[in-house]
């Protein structure tokens, strides 16, 4: 892997030479745009209210490190299964010195043992996904969404149980979800216990053709479903969200 190193949207960040622009797209989306409204989200919390953070999906670390410059003391947990992402993430980490309190999970969020296969698409910012292996197969096969390969067959799944096991933690105060549709798996087969656990949330939710298919009865109300699954396992926040192209949210508690 060839990497590029540039100064973006405020911080140093490395990239992979053959695909810089959609990398470093995703940290003008991420920082430069603030998709997930960080900052708004740092200005109601203040500076000391976020201790532990969540980073699902963590691709090269544009959230993780934009998280850690507004609330520094906070332990970052990130979970990403990709090798060259994995890499990256530390590497950006290690650029703007916020290894302190930081750590990346080589794996995926998954409840679903047989869905451990990630499929590479080279030409979207989300780069890969999580698909049984002969969705994967298929999604290769057709060139949907231009997937092209299988990187790797055995990836190993965790949950949200064991990422609070692992790092000793019993909640988190900040979550981003992006796994290009994993959070439908997710959030439809976690248990309430570890729902609770998610104080506020952003992310993209990504309703792809398995995802209908699977869970969502492949009808025209996929994302009302959708929406409506999420907001019984998570009753005590309160979601808004945008019906654009990137599948925008923010979750916030329920004010009694």
């Amino acid at each position: 892997m060839d990497i590029c190193k540039v100064h973006h949207c405020g911080f140093d960040i490395a990239a992979r030479v053959d695909r810089a622009w959609l990398d470093y797209n995703v940290v003008t989306e991420v920082v430069g745009h603030d998709s997930y409204g960080l900052r708004e989200m740092r200005d109601a919390l203040g500076p000391d209210s976020v201790k532990y953070i969540l980073d699902i999906g963590g691709h090269i670390g544009s959230f993780g490190i934009f998280a850690k410059s507004l609330w520094p003391d906070a332990m970052l947990i990130a979970v990403e299964p990709n090798d060259e992402n994995y890499y990256l993430y530390g590497e950006n980490l290690s650029l703007n010195n916020m290894q302190r309190h930081s750590h990346i999970v080589h794996a995926a969020i998954g409840y679903d043992d047989t869905c451990n296969c990630l499929v590479n698409s080279p030409n979207t910012t989300g780069g890969c996904l999580m698909r049984r292996k002969e969705e994967a197969q298929r999604y290769v096969d057709e060139g949907y969404r231009f997937y092209d390969k299988i990187l790797n067959d055995n990836v190993e799944l965790v949950t949200i149980a064991d990422i609070c096991q692992r790092f000793g933690v019993d909640h988190f105060d900040l979550a981003k979800w992006d796994c290009e549709g994993g959070e439908v798996d997710a959030f439809r087969l976690m248990s309430k216990e570890e729902a609770v656990r998610f104080r506020f949330m952003v992310g993209e939710y990504h309703i792809w053709r398995e995802e209908q298919r699977r869970y969502l009865k492949s009808d025209k109300l996929a994302v009302y479903r959708f929406w409506r699954m999420v907001k019984r396992k998570f009753p005590h926040l309160m979601f808004g969200y945008k019906h654009n192209q990137l599948g925008l949210f923010q979750a916030w508690p329920r004010v009694a």
